[in-house]
């Protein structure tokens, strides 16, 4: 067997790990369709697993450390090869299809994984109108998807809500209630990143070309574009490319690029130990300073709570 994987058929595989591990997962059903699942691993071998074909819900959640692979097949499709990355978040949709996932023992894992049935999910997401909503929420509506996984790196707005997730202030009922309503504006959020609602001032070119200069910004954080080269690479004036970012990001290009870099340190600091000046350094900050005042505006606290406490501790 390849690296001493175990094979291990099962819909919902983090109750396979759980059991066969007994590591830290921790499942809490929110109500009957809805999961959210906590992982804190440590493996001493490589896991490998397989789910069979079912009915499988869609899945959403975060990495914050670690790195699995695995690949999905539906119907005659060939296989859809993914792979995830620490700092990355994903949702998938892949419904009568084979699945398998893969863990490694020298990734420790930590994750925020959601899981919403699709039963229930077509009770918050009733056919719209295509311009009242994105290509995606329409075909999941319809049941026309038959595979769906987007990967891509945290956003501050993504971080944000894992953060009070896991920080929920209540107990009993109340907490049931936060977390879910928490869960299904995390999922807004993911699939309002990947899509969005199309804008009636903005072309659909435009948008594209907006959401472009975005990719651009935050591929070159350590050291950003001026405005007008950012404007000049994504096809765009300066003025139309400012009005564009806070119409769809509700910011501006560098409003949006200091959230980006202040969730980026704090993530830094909480998941790789980076101390308060290797994380300012690495996400483009060349004052101390600047970054200890922008990071206590945002977040209440000086960058050195997270570098030597942080949240998984």
């Amino acid at each position: 067997m390849l690296d001493q994987r175990q094979a291990l058929p099962d819909r919902i595989w983090p109750k396979t790990l759980a059991s066969i591990e007994d590591k830290n997962i921790v499942i809490t059903n929110l109500r009957p369709g809805i999961r959210m699942i906590q992982m804190d691993l440590q493996l001493d071998r490589n896991v490998y697993i397989r789910e069979e074909s079912g009915n499988s819900p869609l899945e959403f959640g975060c990495l914050f450390s670690g790195f699995v692979k695995g690949s999905s097949r539906s119907g005659d499709r060939k296989n859809a090869a993914f792979e995830c990355a620490q700092g990355q978040s994903w949702l998938s949709y892949y419904p009568w299809s084979d699945n398998s996932i893969e863990y490694f023992a020298d990734k420790p894992i930590r994750a925020f994984v959601f899981q919403i049935e699709y039963t229930v999910l077509r009770e918050y997401l009733p056919a719209m109108e295509e311009t009242d909503t994105s290509r995606f929420q329409r075909d999941l509506v319809s049941g026309d998807i038959t595979y769906y996984n987007k990967i891509k790196s945290i956003t501050s707005n993504v971080f944000t809500l894992v953060d009070q997730i896991k920080s929920c202030p209540y107990q009993g009922v109340l907490k049931k209630l936060y977390l879910e309503s928490k869960v299904f504006e995390l999922l807004v959020c993911l699939i309002d990143a990947e899509a969005g609602k199309r804008k009636k001032s903005l072309s659909r070119a435009d948008e594209e070309r907006i959401r472009q200069a975005r990719e651009i910004l935050l591929e070159n954080m350590e050291s950003p574009l001026s405005l007008n080269e950012l404007a000049k690479k994504a096809g765009l004036c300066a003025t139309k490319l400012n009005k564009g970012f806070r119409q769809l990001y509700k910011n501006s290009v560098f409003g949006l690029l200091r959230e980006e870099r202040l969730a980026k340190a704090r993530m830094l600091m909480e998941t790789q130990e980076k101390r308060a000046c290797e994380a300012a350094w690495e996400v483009g900050y060349s004052s101390l300073s600047s970054f200890h005042r922008a990071f206590h505006r945002k977040y209440g606290v000086n960058p050195g709570f997270y570098s030597k406490t942080g949240t998984f501790n």
